[in-house]
């Protein structure tokens, strides 16, 4: 073994002994806290799962008489099961949403959608939560799709390095429908038979969404690929030394 090969050695063994001593005195747990919402602390220290929503509204918003847009009002709920969500009527989980859902509500949230806005919200994710579901209670819901449904394992975090980006929901006229992961409430009766299995249609979000919902679904975009880029540079770094 040469000098080289010797050296590298020795600094490993010390790096190993040096985390060692720091777990045992719990510095690593302070530096853990302090990289805390970070894209650091996200790989490898966060164990707090959270709900982002990303919502999106077109200029057709829940019409009224004379047709001018208005905003909405959409209901999050975080569900141990699926079943009673989606027998519900719009006008019984608006009355009494505890009632309506039962033991299978866990916790429910609302938020204030404008005509031709978007926003994006984060919440803590229950370890019992199994599905999120996303209901617009419009002025009108006839024949339309007001109630939308994600998986939670699909917010939960990616393996072992980062967080989901969350979920995407467009509201437009008098329904809701998922731009962003899948929709397990609303699958279609029949598909074509030369369509890939399991491959979702992912709705477009329409031009009328405002500069303010797409500069932030850029901004997350470009987010994940600065994420990506970094880990890349730190690997080419870790091996060049």
């Amino acid at each position: 073994m040469d000098k080289k090969q010797k050296s590298a050695l020795t600094a490993c063994v010390a790096a190993l002994v040096m985390t060692a001593m720091l777990t045992g005195c719990g510095v690593t747990d302070r530096i853990g806290k302090r990289a805390d919402d970070t894209w650091m602390g996200d790989m490898f220290y966060s164990d707090n799962e959270k709900v982002i929503l990303n919502t999106y509204a077109g200029n057709q918003l829940n019409l009224d008489a004379s047709g001018k847009a208005l905003s909405v009002v959409l209901h999050i709920y975080q569900l141990s099961s699926l079943e009673r969500f989606a027998a519900v009527s719009a006008d019984d989980l608006s009355a009494a949403p505890q009632q309506a859902l039962g033991n299978t509500l866990i916790e429910e949230r609302e938020i204030v959608l404008l005509p031709d806005m978007g926003q994006t919200d984060i919440w803590p994710l229950n370890k019992a939560t199994r599905y999120v579901g996303v209901a617009g209670f419009f002025r009108s819901d006839e024949d339309s799709q007001w109630k939308i449904a994600f998986d939670a394992n699909s917010l939960r975090q990616d393996g072992i390095w980062f967080s989901s980006d969350g979920v995407g929901v467009l509201a437009d006229f008098y329904s809701v429908q998922a731009v962003r992961g899948v929709d397990v409430l609303n699958v279609p009766e029949t598909q074509d038979p030369l369509a890939e299995p399991n491959t979702p249609t992912t709705p477009a979000i329409p031009k009328p969404v405002s500069d303010i919902a797409q500069k932030q679904a850029t901004d997350m975009a470009n987010g994940a690929v600065k994420k990506t880029a970094d880990t890349k540079m730190n690997s080419l770094l870790e091996g060049a030394k």
